[in-house]
């Protein structure tokens, strides 16, 4: 090899001896590895899933007299019906299941309520006790929770005992808090309930031989006799006496000396109406005054009371009678 001191020549061997010794370094021997660690990155997936309303089923509502208690007995499915006590008011809780698809949590921030009301008005119709009633409490029923059910119940308290006769619907409307519900309806029927309380005593007090209408008031048919209307319906009265005739210490006075009216200034002789045999009768009475129709109570019935007066005289005979006299009459409520 020639080689050459000049400078610019000794810079040219000198870069060609470190590009030599480069390669003979690099690819002389095994190849070179480098190790890398492992790497890793997470990655969230998401859905969203979509919110069903609840629905409402098994609903059964129970009945009982205010101040008793609920039994088996008195509750009654949809379909069912039930007959109220004579006068008394009663309370009213239904149960039913109520079932989010999404789970029963899903109802932790919903809500439920219902109306009891009578199928001849409307579910949102005024308050009425006649006929419409909203729920004093709707709570869950607790430790009935489970899968995508609850079991609610409703409490309708103190329903008059007057409310209508018929279908009575609950209304429930529930919500998740998010989406409110179909709304459910079940039926029961209340039972005609035709029931009266009666005056039990009618005295026409002390009179003499040839007398009639009564001690007080001579001429005039005016003892009262009063009826109280103590079911859900309009009754009609009928009246039957026991014996053929009023019986004395010393003979008989006959049932046709007996009258009535409806207006408390009839006299004895243009009453509207006699007591004729044992056989049971209408008391009705002429020119529209018909005293036997008594309607049940409405909210504006004064002390739940609906009242019907009938008054009463008796013509004494002439002769053939004397000491105390007495019959016994039986007033009966007819559906009307």
């Amino acid at each position: 090899m020639n080689i050459s001191y000049d400078s610019r020549h000794g810079f040219t061997l000198v870069a060609s001896l470190i590009i030599v010794c480069f390669l003979v370094y690099t690819y002389s021997g095994e190849p070179v590895v480098t190790d890398v660690s492992a790497d890793s990155s997470f990655v969230s997936y998401s859905v969203t899933i979509s919110n069903d309303g609840p629905t409402v089923s098994n609903v059964e509502c129970c009945f009982r007299d205010v101040g008793g208690t609920f039994t088996d007995g008195d509750c009654h499915p949809h379909g069912g019906s039930w007959v109220p006590s004579e006068g008394t008011n009663y309370d009213v809780h239904c149960n039913f299941t109520v079932s989010d698809t999404n789970g029963w949590q899903d109802m932790t921030d919903g809500w439920v309520n219902a109306t009891w009301h009578h199928h001849s008005v409307a579910w949102n119709s005024p308050l009425d006790r006649d006929t419409r009633y909203i729920n004093s409490t709707c709570t869950n029923v607790s430790g009935t929770e489970s899968g995508n059910n609850i079991v609610y119940q409703c409490y309708f308290g103190g329903v008059a005992y007057w409310a209508d006769a018929g279908i009575w619907s609950l209304l429930v409307n529930s919500s998740d808090g998010t989406t409110i519900g179909l709304p459910h309806e079940a039926n029961i029927t209340i039972e005609n309930l035709t029931t009266l309380w009666q005056q039990s005593t009618i005295n026409f007090g002390a009179m003499g031989l040839g007398e009639n209408g009564s001690q007080g008031n001579l001429g005039n048919a005016q003892v009262i006799a009063i009826t109280n209307n103590t079911g859900n319906t309009i009754i009609s009265l009928e009246v039957s006496a026991v014996d053929q005739q009023m019986n004395c210490t010393i003979g008989e006075i006959p049932l046709v000396n007996i009258k009535y009216d409806g207006d408390s200034d009839a006299t004895m002789s243009n009453a509207c109406g006699q007591l004729t045999s044992t056989q049971t009768w209408d008391i009705e009475c002429s020119a529209g005054n018909d005293v036997v129709r008594i309607s049940d109570c409405t909210d504006n019935c004064p002390g739940a009371l609906s009242l019907g007066y009938t008054y009463w005289g008796i013509k004494i005979p002439d002769s053939s009678v004397g000491g105390t006299c007495a019959v016994q009459v039986i007033f009966t409520a007819v559906q009307g």
